[in-house]
C-alpha cells in the first residue's frame, strides 16, 4: 500500500455495500449491478496509526465472524438512469 493516509481518508466516507446500492437506486438508477469488487485485508488498516486502536478492538470482537478479512471492499457499479429522473 503506497499511501495509508489516503486509504484511511477513503474509509471515512465508507458505507455498507447494500446501503450504498440502495442509495444509488433511490436516486433513480435501475439495473444496478456490481461489475468489479476488490477486497482489502484488514491488516492494511492495522498499519494506519489513527485507525490501529479502533481496528484492533473491532478485530477482536469480530475475529470469529465469517468473512472478516473481506469486510473492506471497493466496488465499481454500473446502472442506468431511469427516464423518470432525467
Amino acid at each position: 500500500m503506497k499511501n495509508k493516509g489516503a486509504f484511511a481518508g477513503c474509509l471515512s466516507g465508507a458505507m455498507l455495500k447494500n446501503d450504498f446500492l440502495e442509495v444509488i437506486r433511490s436516486v433513480g438508477f435501475e439495473e444496478v449491478n456490481i461489475v468489479d469488487e476488490k477486497h482489502f485485508p484488514i491488516k492494511y488498516l492495522c498499519d494506519v496509526p489513527l485507525l490501529k486502536e479502533n481496528i484492533g478492538s473491532l478485530r477482536s470482537s469480530l475475529i470469529d465472524s465469517e468473512g472478516f478479512e473481506q469486510m473492506i471492499a471497493s466496488i465499481t457499479v454500473l446502472g442506468q438512469k431511469s427516464q423518470q429522473f432525467q
